[in-house]
């Protein structure tokens, strides 16, 4: 299985944090799958200016949203069995959805289902 991971910034600005998700992703699939960490076209976000900051902004959020669909339907595309995003905020998990014929999920719905599925309450 091959899963690609798409997080919703520039990790050519952040290659640390680029090679830790990475790093994690090997440990905890090992051989069972293949996951591969992408990030944001290089240059979506100014020089000096945290992801966040751009990010509270709707439209901005919007803007790279579409980022997000297009990286699913390369994913799809590229032969890759999943796509998982990595954002708090699941910027264009459904977007991506409606989009491609693998299975899509994101990093705060997984978080939120889970506790909603198994156990008598989240909080």
């Amino acid at each position: 299985m091959k899963i690609w991971h798409q997080s919703f910034t520039d990790l050519d600005v952040f290659p640390q944090y680029r090679e830790t998700l990475q790093a994690h992703a090997d440990a905890v699939m090992g051989t069972q799958a293949q996951v591969v960490v992408h990030g944001l076209r290089p240059g979506t976000y100014p020089a000096g200016v945290a992801p966040m900051s751009v990010n509270s902004c709707a439209g901005m959020r919007m803007l790279n949203a579409r980022q997000v669909c297009e990286a699913a339907e390369a994913a799809q595309s590229a032969g890759y069995d999943a796509f998982a995003l990595g954002c708090f905020f699941d910027p264009g998990l459904v977007e991506a959805r409606s989009l491609v014929d693998i299975p899509v999920v994101g990093l705060t719905e997984s978080c939120l289902l889970t506790p909603a599925h198994w156990g008598a309450r989240s909080a």
